[in-house]
């Protein structure tokens, strides 16, 4: 497939939540956790704040044997037609005490829903509760932890702390996903980073260029940024992070390379 053209996954979730030309850059997001989702794909998943569907649907194409749908709220979860092409959807209410899914998940996966929470910290601890093995989340980065003073002017479009529907807005960082983890006696963290640029490099109101001349365009913005991320000239304005709750076997370490694993340390 030609380099900056959508994905098969663009195609197929339209089914599921419309002609929407953001798709695409959430699927970017999402393949990054690619390597986590292979060396665990035999167990069960929960998506978490999959309003759309879009979470399960990209688990489901990489060969998850099992995938249950969830909101962590009761608005924005269109039940029917998520459930036309991932098998079991459930209903979550962060809030509140949550029932447990039938069978206790391997892994539960939240992306970008975490941060708009009140309390965010708190649904943290309750998706972690819910996996047998673990939490993979992707989420806003702080990167106020990750850069020094003099960068702050240049770096200032990754440092957004808000919304424009003044949603709620967190902003994590590595080193309180490692406390929380020691702290409960658990084994790993996994982190990775990536950029994902959003506003008029993607989507102008007078654009006439083609959904794919857009996308190619912002691609090429996230590959520059990231470039500067891996020499440590720019933080990343997200972060990918799996709380693990087992010990890695050596060929399970062996295909999380493109993570960092970060191991509880030994007292």
């Amino acid at each position: 497939k030609k380099e900056g053209t959508p994905s098969d996954a663009f195609c197929e979730v339209h089914h599921a939540e419309g002609s929407n030309k953001d798709t695409d850059r959430h699927y970017r997001m999402l393949s990054f956790i690619k390597p986590v989702v292979s060396t665990f794909k035999t167990g069960s998943w929960l998506t978490a704040g999959d309003g759309l569907g879009r979470e399960a649907i990209f688990l489901k194409k990489q060969g998850v044997e099992k995938v249950t749908c969830s909101n962590i709220w009761f608005s924005d979860f269109n039940k029917e037609k998520i459930s036309e092409r991932v098998e079991d959807c459930i209903e979550l209410d962060i809030s509140n005490p949550m029932p447990r899914p039938h069978s206790q998940p391997e892994f539960v996966l939240v992306k970008e829903a975490l941060h708009h929470l009140s309390r965010p910290i708190d649904g943290l601890y309750k998706l972690l509760d819910l996996a047998n093995r673990g939490l993979v989340l992707i989420e806003p980065h702080d990167t106020r932890c990750a850069t020094g003073a003099n960068d702050l002017v240049e770096n200032s479009f990754l440092l957004s702390s808000g919304d424009e529907d003044n949603w709620e807005s967190y902003l994590f960082n590595v080193r309180e996903f490692c406390k929380m983890a020691w702290a409960l006696d658990l084994p790993h963290v996994l982190v990775r980073g990536f950029n994902d640029p959003t506003g008029g490099l993607y989507e102008e109101p007078t654009d006439k260029d083609s959904d794919h001349a857009k996308y190619a365009r912002y691609l090429g913005r996230c590959q520059e940024l990231d470039k500067l991320g891996e020499l440590s000239k720019r933080p990343y304005n997200l972060i990918v992070c799996a709380i693990l709750k087992k010990t890695l076997e050596a060929n399970e370490r062996s295909g999380l390379k493109d993570f960092t694993i970060i191991d509880k340390p030994s007292i």
